[in-house]
C-alpha cells in the first residue's frame, strides 16, 4: 500500500485521530438492533415521510434490514476487554458506529484487522496504518494503480 493512501484515509476519516466521533458506539449498535422492530419502523417512517413525500414504507424497512450491526456489534465490543480503560460504553465513534482513526465499522471489518483490540486501533497510529493496509489488501488493492 502506498503510504499516501494510508495518510489520506486517516486524514479524511478522522483528521489523524483528532475526530473519532461524538457518539457512544454501544448505544449506536443498540439503536441499530431495534431499527427493524415494527414500532421503530413506523416511527422512523413518519419522521422521514414529513421530509420526503416520495419515501415509501418499504424503502425504510429495506434500509433497516440491511444494517449490518446491532447486537453482534455489542457482543464484539463486550468480548474485547481492552476496549477502553473506562469501559466499553466510553468508546466513541460516528453516528453509524464507525470507530477508531480509520473509522472502521464492525463486524465485517474487525475480522480483517491486524490488531484484534479495538482500543489499540482507536489510539495507535501504527496499528491503524497496518489495519488499513490489511483491509485494502484483502479487498484486492494493488500498488501503483491509477
Amino acid at each position: 500500500m502506498d503510504k499516501e493512501v494510508a495518510v489520506a484515509i486517516l486524514l479524511v476519516e478522522s483528521r489523524f485521530g483528532e475526530n473519532i466521533g461524538k457518539y457512544r458506539v454501544i448505544p449506536t449498535f443498540a439503536s441499530m438492533a431495534m431499527m427493524d422492530s415494527p414500532e421503530s419502523l413506523q416511527k422512523n417512517f413518519q419522521v422521514l415521510k414529513d421530509k420526503n413525500l416520495d419515501l415509501s414504507y418499504e424503502s425504510v424497512e429495506d434500509f433497516a434490514k440491511r444494517r449490518p450491526l446491532g447486537l453482534r456489534g455489542i457482543e464484539m465490543f463486550l468480548e474485547d476487554r481492552s476496549v477502553s480503560e473506562d469501559g466499553p460504553l466510553e468508546v466513541y465513534g460516528s453516528y453509524a458506529g464507525a470507530f477508531g482513526m480509520p473509522q472502521f465499522i464492525l463486524p465485517a471489518i474487525l475480522s480483517m484487522l491486524i490488531v484484534k483490540k479495538v482500543r489499540k486501533l482507536a489510539l495507535n497510529k501504527e496499528e491503524a496504518i497496518f489495519s488499513i493496509g490489511n483491509y485494502l489488501k484483502s479487498h484486492g488493492w494493488e500498488k501503483n494503480l491509477p
